[in-house]
């Protein structure tokens, strides 16, 4: 399915988003990640002294306790190495990402067994081996990034040997299995996807790797043919362990912020690809995640449609909801000039910086809680260290290529 020019008119160019030129939203985010976030990070978040990440910080920057996650880690490498190898070559950064990784492989775990669920401040073991994969992914998805920033062919190596552990813990029969009023053996998770996605992507940046690119092959197979369900036409996260249909409640269940990040990733793939028809299905059941989930009362994205023929919702709004769907169609706008991702864009970042931004509160970063109001909450337990750096920059660098362009379409797929 590779890109072919196509009869479509070729789209305007797009000169504003949200009532501002690209310029100007561009340094909007300039100045949210370089004068805000960063600077908070490192006087409160970036452990000088043991390397890592303390993530248990109020608003304020007050610490809260010192016990590290690979979780946490695992993103810290990751956003640290992206800022690097993207948008600044300050070496600090690339040192801070170092630091993390010496702190994590100081607890890795022997053969298929999966790393602590915490640890110390110094990088010991403070808790028992994870029983999911969930943070595993997340440091081997910090540890590709690294070894694209680095260069660093070790650091490749063993992204992809944890990858491959992930896969094989995952791939057990008896997997994270669900009980309760609709067990399931070995469920297939859309998120583990989702997490396997990044680290593919940036290990395929490094170098081709066909064993590689049958994994990302693999979750795209998975997210779209397998999750996606044609009866109402969005993604449920759980499938049985043979990817066909889970009954019961796992079939009316959409948790809006999972299927939003992942298919912003197979959008990804469809541009790694040039494959325009998968980019194509992606942004469709992308829009329709959106639009489905957001919430024409109050504004932005529920996060979950708990029962869809019932119409039961979850509409509490974690940031990672909103941000997601805006790298997303910050994608969709500079690839194919989409005037329908334009509206969608400008809506919700209008709404984020109106509900998220802190600082007529005096804090620097944005609220990452949110009930269906997105209520102001005074006080955090968590330092959002991730989601929104992530959105932050990879929209940095999107709308750099933008202005640079004059707001033309990329012409990457083919147009």
């Amino acid at each position: 399915m590779g890109a072919k020019t196509s009869g479509r008119p070729k789209p305007a160019p797009v000169k504003s988003l949200a009532g501002l030129s690209l310029k100007e939203v561009r340094d909007q985010y300039h100045s949210y990640l370089f004068d805000d976030f960063l600077p908070f990070m490192e006087k409160y978040v970036i452990d000088a002294e043991f390397g890592g990440f303390m993530c248990q910080a109020d608003r304020d920057g007050t610490r809260l306790g010192t016990s590290k996650t690979p979780t946490n880690e695992g993103r810290g490498i990751w956003v640290w190495s992206y800022l690097y190898s993207v948008l600044s070559k300050e070496q600090k950064y690339l040192d801070t990402a170092k630091r993390s990784l010496d702190l994590i492989l100081r607890s890795r775990p022997e053969g298929d067994t999966l790393w602590p669920r915490s640890l110390t401040r110094e990088g010991e073991p403070a808790a028992a081996a994870d029983i999911t994969v969930y943070g595993d992914l997340y440091v081997a998805a910090g540890v590709a990034e690294y070894a694209r920033a680095a260069h660093d062919a070790g650091a490749w190596q063993l992204a992809k040997d944890i990858m491959e552990k992930c896969i094989r813990i995952y791939d057990r029969p008896d997997y994270d299995s669900i009980s309760g009023a609709d067990p399931v053996q070995g469920p297939r998770r859309q998120n583990v996807s989702m997490l396997l996605l990044p680290v593919t992507a940036s290990l395929l940046k490094y170098k081709s790797d066909p064993e590689v690119e049958a994994v990302a092959a693999r979750c795209v197979e998975a997210v779209v043919n397998r999750h996606h369900n044609p009866a109402y036409e969005l993604n449920n996260d759980i499938l049985l362990h043979d990817h066909s249909r889970a009954g019961g409640s796992h079939a009316q269940y959409v948790a809006f912020g999972i299927s939003i990040q992942t298919l912003w990733m197979i959008l990804a793939e469809g541009l790694r690809l040039k494959d325009r028809k998968l980019f194509d299905t992606a942004a469709e059941r992308f829009r329709r995640h959106i639009v489905i989930g957001w919430d024409d009362v109050y504004g932005g994205v529920a996060s979950a449609l708990t029962n869809v023929d019932d119409n039961t919702w979850n509409m509490t709004k974690p940031l990672h909801n909103d941000v997601e769907a805006l790298v997303g169609l910050l994608s969709m706008i500079e690839h194919t000039g989409d005037p329908g991702a334009v509206e969608l864009f400008s809506r919700i970042y209008e709404f984020t910086i109106e509900k998220r931004l802190l600082k007529k509160y005096g804090y620097p970063l944005w609220q990452h809680e949110g009930d269906r109001k997105v209520t102001y909450q005074p006080h955090t337990q968590r330092a959002e260290h991730f989601h929104n750096s992530r959105h932050l920059m990879m929209n940095l660098a999107a709308l750099d290529r933008m202005v640079a362009r004059g707001g033309k379409a990329s012409g990457l797929l083919g147009d």
